[in-house]
């Protein structure tokens, strides 16, 4: 009986000799596939390693105005650069002569400073030695101011043989004061002055005010020593103004005038004036003028 007919191919025989070769050709593919495992393993390996000491080196990002740029990581994005300025001209050059250096100077030793101890603090005292200290400890008195006019003393007057003056004490503004009343008629000077014997050499100024009536003439302030020194000072065109006029004057710049010699002993003083005189630009005629609170202090 014959079979079917089927439609799968006709099955190869294996003989021995195929089955050998067969066997064959599975050993050299697994060789060869082997073989090309390792070397992919190798080249993927190695591609690992080279990426990563890639990753491992910084960025350098190269600027063309700063070619030694510094290097930035990987991660940061550098900052838009500026363009760059515009190269300024060339400078001529300019040829400087040498100079010699300075000698050395040789700098002097410090000297040793030496580091200040501070004071104790004083002693706490009792009650009954601060009293005590108060009572013997007293700040020394002040030196008191001399009042000329206080003294009541009388002023004499000395005149131009063709003038004419009376000084009358009196008090004005609640001072001692002095009036003098003169007539020039054709003379050119009138004076009164008082006698005192003082050491002025412990004051340094002298102030009084004055005002007047009649014409404007010169006021004179003379203070006049042992030997005869006259030294003082002037105002001219003043003794007829009824407002006061306030003097205060160092004694240092009384100016020497005649008499004597040209130093002024303060020890020996012996007479103070006050004149009313006839100079260039003067009224002369008649006139009153009132001097209060002549003070040395």
């Amino acid at each position: 009986m014959s079979s079917a007919p089927s439609d799968l191919q006709p099955q190869k025989i294996f003989t021995a000799r195929r089955r050998r070769a067969i066997l064959s050709f599975r050993r050299k593919g697994d060789v060869v596939w082997f073989v090309a495992s390792i070397g992919l393993f190798i080249a993927g390996f190695t591609s690992l390693a080279y990426t990563l000491l890639q990753l491992r080196r910084p960025l350098v990002i190269a600027r063309p105005s700063d070619p030694a740029a510094a290097p930035l990581a990987p991660d940061v994005v550098p900052h838009p650069v500026a363009p760059a300025a515009p190269a300024a001209p060339p400078v001529a050059e300019v040829s400087v002569t040498p100079v010699a250096p300075a000698p050395a100077v040789e700098a002097e030793p410090e000297t040793p400073v030496e580091a200040e101890v501070p004071a104790p603090p004083p002693a706490k005292r009792s009650r009954a030695e601060r009293r005590e200290a108060a009572r013997t400890e007293a700040p020394a008195p002040r030196t008191r101011a001399y009042a000329l006019l206080d003294d009541k003393a009388t002023a004499q007057v000395l005149f131009d043989k063709n003038a004419r003056i009376t000084a009358t004490a009196l008090t004005a503004v609640g001072e001692p004061a002095l009036r003098l009343d003169y007539d020039f008629q054709r003379g050119e000077w009138v004076q009164a002055f008082l006698n005192i014997k003082q050491d002025l050499g412990k004051y340094t100024r002298v102030q009084f005010a004055f005002n007047g009536e009649g014409g404007n003439n010169t006021l004179e302030f003379k203070i006049v020593d042992a030997d005869g020194s006259n030294f003082g000072a002037t105002w001219t065109h003043r003794t007829g103004r009824s407002a006061w006029t306030v003097v205060d004057v160092p004694l240092t710049e009384l100016a020497y005038l005649w008499g004597g010699d040209n130093r002024m002993d303060w020890s020996r003083v012996r007479q103070i004036y006050f004149a009313v005189s006839r100079k260039n630009g003067d009224e002369g005629g008649k006139g009153r003028v009132v001097i209060r609170g002549v003070t040395f202090s």
